[in-house]
């Protein structure tokens, strides 16, 4: 058997409070801060697996009262748990843990406070899950509870990946962008409320076009809809959205999770994620390749992802969706802080999709990567930026020391946050 590291990550809004119980979903993208509701949060997961090693990146903190996260499995702590220090940053993790869940368990992370005063601020979340299915990864999104509909008789779109909201109109601007052909399976939907007299119906969509898979949400009925039959090709290249349509009648929807799990069975995966910043001149930037970032940042520390196992990066790329930029964009991959082979650039005024389709690295686990994002002094106007996607190829690892049950793949999911 073979064992494989594929990471992932999202990102929070908000510092961790005192005196303050806050929970968070494990998946690829979330928009909001931390929820008080638990279920809002909450992942369907649809497969046996088993997560351990639970780690935390702190960036700042000047708590004066520990942080606790922990490990949650239908609504009960598990067994995985990081105590963060008071006025302590850097990184803290639970080596010795693990949580085995069955197929279509809720999951999802909990944040506690303790009393005091001041703030610690995350920037990352993540847990390794040990799979038996390789270059499998969540497309989709989260969404506070205030994403809702309310208009009888209209088709509305959501972004592939990135912020859960319905738009009267969606261009690739918003769709995820795929690096790797693969195939999409269990596309899920969780419904917080329902006042629709009327049944909704949410579709999956390559490049503009429905797919086959779907969810048709009933008058009134809230909770989880999956559509547990239907499967669908994409090639890279590809762009996948979701759409939804309301019937006639009145009432309001109110939804929280929505996406499917893309897979390839190669062993390669998708990563690609959302980004909503405008770049303007004489600036450097980093993204997080693996998280949704609402803003570039600053510093390439707080944009890292820290890798497990080992693989390599290709196939990198940033879509822009406006540019009035008088000069080009270099973008550059980081790994430990220096630039690796991996560039490309977009061009003065052009928009689109970009990419270093022939350079790759190979990553150890340990190393920490992010995208860099350069436009030099002397120009004008500004280069909107939309989406950053990439290409990850894990190395097959001996896993005979392993138990039964771990010897076949492992995912890292995870938060991260500015």
């Amino acid at each position: 058997m073979t064992d494989y590291a594929v990471t992932y990550q999202t990102e929070p809004t908000n510092a961790l409070a005192a005196a303050t119980t806050a929970y968070i979903p494990i998946c690829s993208v979330y928009s909001g801060a931390q929820n008080a509701t638990e279920a809002n949060c909450q992942q369907k997961w649809p497969y046996a697996d088993t997560f351990s090693k639970l780690r935390v990146y702190v960036s700042a903190n000047t708590a004066n009262f520990a942080n606790t996260v922990t490990f949650r499995n239908n609504g009960a702590d598990g067994n995985q748990t990081v105590s963060i220090t008071a006025s302590t940053t850097g990184w803290f993790e639970d080596t010795t843990n693990s949580d085995t869940i069955a197929a279509d368990d809720l999951i999802n992370w909990k944040i506690v406070g303790a009393a005091g005063t001041g703030t610690a601020t995350c920037r990352g979340i993540n847990v390794k899950c040990v799979t038996a299915t390789n270059g499998r990864v969540w497309i989709g999104g989260f969404a506070p509870a205030t994403s809702s509909l309310a208009t009888a008789s209209v088709t509305r779109y959501i972004q592939g990946q990135g912020l859960h909201n319905y738009s009267a109109s969606l261009t690739t601007t918003g769709s995820a962008y795929l690096a790797r052909a693969c195939t999409a399976k269990k596309m899920r939907l969780y419904v917080i409320s329902n006042g629709r007299i009327t049944d909704t119906v949410y579709t999956m969509q390559k490049n503009g076009s429905d797919v086959t898979q779907a969810v048709t949400v009933g008058s009134g009925g809230t909770g989880w809809f999956e559509d547990t039959s239907n499967t669908d090709s994409f090639a890279a290249g590809d762009y996948v959205s979701y759409k939804c349509v309301t019937s006639t009648g009145t009432g309001t929807i109110v939804t929280a999770s929505l996406g499917a799990f893309f897979e390839d069975a190669s062993g390669s995966y998708n990563t690609t994620v959302g980004l909503s910043f405008t770049q303007a001149t004489n600036t450097t930037r980093f993204h997080d390749i693996f998280g949704q970032d609402s803003t570039a940042l600053s510093t390439g520390a707080q944009a890292e992802t820290k890798m497990r196992g080992s693989g390599t990066i290709r196939n990198v790329g940033m879509y822009a969706s406006s540019n009035t930029s008088d000069q080009t964009t270099t973008f550059t991959m980081r790994k430990n802080g220096a630039d690796t082979a991996v560039t490309f650039t977009i061009a003065a005024t052009t928009t689109g999709a970009f990419s270093d389709a022939s350079n790759s690295f190979t990553y150890a686990d340990g190393d920490t990567v992010c995208l860099k994002s350069v436009r030099a002094a002397g120009g004008a106007n500004t280069i909107t930026l939309t989406r950053t996607f990439a290409e990850i190829v894990p190395d097959a690892e001996a896993a005979s020391f392993l138990p039964a049950w771990a010897r076949n793949s492992n995912i890292i999911l995870g938060v991260h946050r500015q």
